[in-house]
């Protein structure tokens, strides 16, 4: 016999997050179909109610998975506790002394080593952006050669954030040279952070790339460096570039914000 979620009183609700908030509604059920709704809750218990489980987001929408967390504090820090202190530090960054900046860059160097759950590490990345730090910038260098895509785009928007010439050099190093699409359209897009000549021709030379993505990121960042609004049009972009006069990438140092401003 097979029954229905409305029958099990099961109801999904999918949001944009791609979280599956499963909620137990008022269950009237007959004997069988409560021992398979017992049977379907310990599934449940076992993915939602681990804070470490695939889907351990959905647990802050569920008292009974948050009284687990609160029992699993006493024994130990659990993931959503972490990034709520991750997090918090990273609000705080800009009034922290420099004892307590290099004290909180080593805490993250820590977890970034140490740390098998990916979306603590990416966390832990911009918390790391936020800090500005010369510690903290080469960690975000090292974490540009990460194994996980997602750690390496946090890695470039934090590294962007420190409006360093050597942060410029190796975004233009990522765009050139890593193998997956959304990195280097991210690092693309970060250069526009980092106006002048040198950024205008490697995004010049991202109109000539097969994937249609880096093309219009490259549109996109020229349209700020440049303050011409051409648009997305990658031909007419081709065309204005061709009539500018532009310095050798190879010769023209990418200037930090500071020079910039001046």
């Amino acid at each position: 016999m097979i029954f229905s979620a409305h029958q099990l009183g099961l109801v999904y609700l999918t949001d944009r997050s791609q979280d599956a908030i499963p909620l137990l509604l008022e269950i009237t059920v007959r004997p069988v179909q409560r021992l398979l709704l017992l049977s379907i809750s310990g599934s449940l218990f076992l993915v939602v109610g681990c804070a470490e489980g695939p889907l351990w987001k959905a647990g802050q929408y569920l008292p009974w998975v948050q009284s687990k967390w609160e029992a699993e504090e006493q024994i130990a820090e659990t993931v959503h506790a972490k990034k709520a202190r991750i997090r918090n530090l990273a609000k705080s960054a800009s009034q922290l002394s420099d004892a307590e900046k290099a004290n909180a860059v080593a805490n993250l160097s820590q977890m970034i080593q140490t740390e098998r759950i990916d979306q603590l590490r990416v966390d832990a990345a911009y918390a790391l952006g936020e800090l500005k730090t010369e510690s903290a910038e080469k960690l975000l260098l090292g974490l540009l050669e990460d194994s996980e895509t997602e750690v390496r785009i946090a890695a470039v928007n934090a590294l962007a954030m420190q409006g360093t010439a050597v942060a410029g050099q190796q975004l233009v190093r990522i765009i050139r040279s890593d193998s997956d699409k959304d990195v280097r359209s991210a690092a693309i897009r970060n250069l526009a952070k980092y106006p002048g000549d040198a950024t205008v021709a490697v995004l010049g030379e991202i109109l000539s790339e097969p994937e249609p993505a880096l093309q219009i990121a490259a549109t996109e960042s020229l349209d700020k460096v440049t303050g011409k609004k051409i648009g997305k049009s990658v031909p007419k972009w081709k065309e204005y570039l061709a009539s500018r006069q532009t310095t050798s990438v190879s010769t023209q140092r990418f200037q930090s914000k500071d020079d910039s401003d001046q």
